[in-house]
């Protein structure tokens, strides 16, 4: 489920298009028949969750964490535009083929058995993320790093053979 904050992944939407809208560039919004939603899950509620779990006392379980409210993905452009004071520029592409319009977490057994509950509105977590960003300065990448190819008949360096 689409998780951000301090630290995500800068290939996740909150990032991307923070960059993007910080830059002056246009973000892609995939549109569908109806509205685009996803699950935005703030890191600190998923690190609760987790927390949650392993203080569980259970052989084996398995948990959902998530905000479990899907929200449409404009709510996520609009609260960056407004903590980062700029518009948007958005280009609109017709959703990939394999994507879905609607995603976001069965939590139900996570709150009945771990008494997780999300907090963070995406509001809330989008000022945050933006605070953050608006700081970060990314490592710089030595001179000499390249990055590993993917070759099919090699296994990478997690070992899967891509």
């Amino acid at each position: 489920f689409t998780v951000y904050g301090p630290l995500g992944r800068p290939d996740m939407a909150a990032w991307m298009w923070a960059k993007n809208i910080t830059e002056g560039q246009p973000l892609t919004l995939y549109r569908t028949h109806g509205a685009l939603l996803r699950d935005f899950t703030y890191i600190d509620d998923i690190v609760d969750g987790v927390v949650r779990a392993m203080d569980y006392s259970a052989d084996w379980a398995i948990f959902n964490l998530g905000r479990g409210e899907p929200q449409n993905v404009t709510e996520l452009i609009n609260s960056l535009e407004e903590q980062l004071e700029k518009t948007a520029i958005v280009k609109l592409k017709p959703l990939p083929p394999g994507d879905v319009p609607v995603t976001f977490a069965d939590t139900s057994q996570a709150r009945k058995y771990l008494g997780y509950e999300p907090k963070v509105s995406i509001k809330e977590g989008v000022r945050q993320f933006v605070e953050w960003y608006k700081g970060y300065t990314p490592p710089p990448i030595p001179a000499n790093f390249t990055f590993p190819s993917v070759d099919p008949q090699r296994p990478n360096v997690t070992g899967v053979v891509a």
